[in-house]
């Protein structure tokens, strides 16, 4: 079945990303740098301004290059050390171009080029591939950018899209970094991957970034951008590192790693946005039975619902998206007139340790389910879900469900709300949406796919 890609990682707050792919496209990085300094021969020869803009030449007029570079974004919250890494690889033989940007795969050549998704969840974006004929010149990357599915999928990635990319095709590559007030001066030196780096140092404005590159080959091994202060404490320090792991401009002799294409390929000129996810199951059903009362013993909340009309539920663990959940949760519902307040029931149900950890000045009710397994039987979803949240209606039907809630979300809870209270048939109304939408989705699909066939057979 049909359903929407998720682009966003493990928990990772959207704030992190944002910002870190904003800091990579102004162009470089930074961990701090170690080990000796001292004149290196290329310092003698050249200014830092100068040697940099031969290193991007060096790209810019190469006839081939490989590497299996990833992303790396690195943060520390409480005191712990957290990081996730991405495949960001490019390899170029002449004409022939392979990248490997999250779950991305691009191949061009002299036949022409081919991007698809690799997204066992959206059965590989249904299988799309988006072709392009032969191009006359250089290859150019703002032709798969130019594809807005193609172009979201990369851009939202951990570091954005491939800065190689820029470095190999662009006509005047990373030419921001050269701006006249942009200070660019040698660092120390380092060994990576067993090689003798030198560092130089970019200050555009208030940031500053590293650019770590081989003596002997003027190839990048690294490119590092420097911590990263967030605000409202969402994390102590931030890098984003791009790694570029195996760098060489020797030829390929082995066929790079590439992903098959999808079977039974669907060929196309642009992509098509997939339709949302089928609406949860659960919707419009009964929900299993369960009871249970709050802190106090005072409000008690079960299948057929609560003292209210409307019960909404959120489950809380005791991860740090999830407790920050808890409070945004308790914030929209008191942001609830009095007479809604009236009909609608809001409470938490948090696992043994999240209770602990949950602000004491929560106004909604909390109750304790000590072993996590009411989540499973409410909405029956994965024992190990972070944090999910139900509406249940008077009737002590499942209303509305998100399975993996995020503070986003409560905008659109509100009208969600107001129109089950209404007696709106939201279930039924979403089911309704969603045919209507993967009808859409088929018929675009259908054309473009028609389109697309015509045309190539007159190339």
């Amino acid at each position: 079945m049909l359903s929407s890609p998720t682009s966003r990682p493990a928990w990772l707050p959207g704030r992190i990303r944002s910002l870190a792919v904003v800091l990579l496209f102004c162009s470089g990085c930074g961990t701090s740098p170690s080990e000796d300094s001292g004149q290196s021969a290329i310092q003698n020869s050249l200014t830092a301004r100068g040697y940099l803009q031969s290193v991007f030449q060096r790209y810019r007029h190469a006839q081939s290059y490989r590497d299996n570079a990833v992303a790396r974004l690195s943060y520390t919250i409480d005191g712990r050390l957290q990081s996730e890494q991405a495949p960001l690889s490019v390899r170029m033989d002449g004409r022939t171009i392979y990248v490997s940007a999250y779950d991305v795969q691009i191949w061009s050549d002299q036949e022409g080029t081919m991007a698809w998704i690799v997204d066992q969840a959206t059965e590989n974006h249904d299988s799309q591939v988006l072709r392009l004929p032969p191009r006359e010149g250089r290859f150019d990357p703002q032709d798969l950018l130019a594809d807005a599915v193609l172009n979201e999928k990369i851009s939202s990635g951990l570091a954005g899209p491939p800065a190689q990319l820029d470095w190999l095709f662009a006509d005047h590559p990373m030419q921001r970094l050269f701006a006249e007030n942009h200070e660019i001066k040698f660092g120390k030196r380092r060994e990576l991957d067993d090689r003798l780096c030198q560092m130089v140092l970019v200050t555009a404005d208030a940031d500053q970034y590293r650019f770590w590159i081989d003596q002997d080959s003027s190839v990048i091994r690294r490119v590092d951008l420097p911590s990263i202060a967030m605000p409202d404490d969402l994390a102590d320090h931030v890098y984003l590192t791009l790694d570029l792991i195996n760098a060489t401009f020797d030829t390929d002799t082995e066929t790079p790693p590439i992903d098959d294409l999808p079977r039974q390929p669907k060929f196309v000129s642009r992509m098509i946005p997939l339709p949302p996810p089928q609406p949860a199951p659960r919707l419009g059903q009964s929900a299993k039975s369960f009871r249970i009362r709050d802190r106090t013993g005072k409000v008690q909340i079960s299948d057929q619902g609560s003292d209210r009309e409307i019960t909404v539920i959120l489950f809380v663990t005791a991860t740090e998206v999830s407790l920050w959940n808890a409070a945004a949760f308790d914030g929209w519902a008191s942001l609830m007139t009095a007479d809604v307040a009236a009909r609608v029931r809001s409470i938490i149900i948090a696992d043994q340790e999240a209770a602990g950890k949950l602000p004491a000045d929560l106004t909604v009710p909390v109750a304790v389910d000590a072993n996590h397994s009411l989540q499973t039987v409410v909405m029956n979803a994965d024992r190990d879900a972070d944090c999910g949240l139900v509406v249940i209606d008077r009737q002590g039907r499942i209303a509305w469900v998100e399975s993996l809630m995020t503070p986003q979300h409560f905008a659109a809870l509100g009208p969600i709300i107001g129109d089950v209270l209404r007696g709106i048939d939201v279930p039924g109304r979403l089911l309704d949406q969603w045919r209507a939408d993967v009808s859409t989705y088929r018929n675009l699909l259908g054309a473009e796919m028609a389109k697309h066939q015509a045309a190539w057979k007159q190339q």
